[in-house]
């Protein structure tokens, strides 16, 4: 065999780059590894944030978690109007459970229908005052109204204690000729116990609801959220209706026009949140701010520009109640729908409920 340095030198060589080579990839695979499990943190951070309102520690919209909120979901104005931000699954309801025997009546109620809103809009947007009534009170991020998920039906829903098979309200315009709801409303039980009760809403459709008899103060405000609160206030300082049900439509018309969770659209709920303070600064010139009962919600949510089928941006509206005898900063588990809203406001005002009324009280939200 003859003896070559060179050839030596070069198998020699080659053996040093094999082994550098192995070294580099193994060294890559790890920085592999650890690029990839970076992003999973990430993507994991708003899930924490939301998972960590469904918590009784507090409310879901305290300023930390807010402001996690905003800097991870808060869409820009090109972003799609599509994107959901979900709340978390509620974990399993507790056991029933009995509202305290001693507890305070309220004096009256107060129900506000913001329409069109989505409950996942609430952190997206800025809204003061019905954060502060978060933290006084019990919110179902997760309750569902009725379908067809429209305006009428899911109103009448609301104040009727019913489901539209029982109802009937299944259209979504203003038909006067087919006159008035047939199902006792909360407003008929308020009256018939010797109440005084007032509408004022945003959309002539609701006229249905007003049956001649059982409301005392009807008024359909043409000009939107700012001046159906104020005229809502004005009346609620001069006669002090002790069931007083407010409709503000500006969320459901921007999102017809711009899209639910469009940039606008969060403006809207923010305007929105503004009318509710104007009603909640006229319970508190009358000194009633504390012993009313207080209850926040929609008829429906939507999705792209639209709504009205089955789809769970649609179905899902928060739910939120304040007020005497009810628990604070709690986030509701059990199953909610939109026409508990006249069973739960009725029984805490000590009125009795029709038969007919399918709803059932949300005895979770009360101490």
């Amino acid at each position: 065999m003859i003896y070559c340095p060179i050839h030596r030198q070069r198998v020699r060589k080659a053996a040093w780059l094999l082994l550098l080579g192995v070294w580099l990839l193994a060294a890559c695979g790890a920085a592999g590894a650890t690029d990839v499990a970076a992003p999973t943190a990430a993507v994991a951070s708003p899930t924490t944030a939301v998972a960590s309102s469904t918590t009784d520690v507090g409310p879901p919209t305290t300023a930390a978690v807010r402001l996690t909120l905003r800097s991870t979901l808060q869409p820009t104005p090109t972003a799609s109007p599509t994107a959901t931000v979900v709340p978390p699954a509620p974990t399993p309801a507790p056991p029933t459970r009995t509202p305290t025997a001693t507890r305070t009546p309220p004096t009256g109620a107060l129900v506000v229908s913001i329409d069109g809103l989505r409950p996942d809009a609430i952190p997206l947007a800025d809204t003061p005052n019905l954060d502060r009534l978060i933290a006084r009170g019990a919110i179902a991020w997760r309750a569902q109204t009725v379908l067809p998920s429209v305006t009428l039906p899911g109103h009448v829903s609301m104040l009727s204690g019913t489901s539209p098979e029982v109802h009937g309200v299944r259209w979504n315009s203003y038909q006067p000729e087919r006159g008035h709801v047939t199902v006792p409303t909360l407003f008929s039980v308020a009256h018939d116990a010797g109440l005084t009760t007032a509408m004022f809403v945003g959309k002539v459709k609701l006229a249905h609801i007003a049956v001649p008899g059982t409301v005392d103060t009807y008024a359909y405000v043409a000009s939107g959220d700012a001046q159906v609160a104020r005229q809502a206030a004005e009346h609620l300082r001069a006669a002090s209706p002790a069931v007083l049900f407010v409709h503000l439509p500006d969320v459901d018309t921007t999102g017809h026009q711009d899209g639910w969770l469009s940039a606008p659209q969060l403006d809207a709920v923010t305007r929105a949140d503004a009318a509710v303070g104007v009603l909640l600064e006229a319970l508190g010139a009358l000194g009633r701010l504390e012993d009313t009962l207080i209850v926040v919600t929609a008829d429906h949510g939507g999705l792209g520009t639209g709504h009205g089928g089955a789809e769970p941006e649609s179905m899902t509206i928060p739910w939120l109640i304040a007020g005497p005898g009810i628990r604070q900063g709690y986030t509701v588990q059990r199953e909610v729908r939109v026409y508990d809203t006249a069973v739960t406001v009725a029984w805490a005002l000590g009125l009795p409920l029709p038969a007919e009324w399918e709803g059932r009280l949300i005895v979770e939200a009360f101490e």
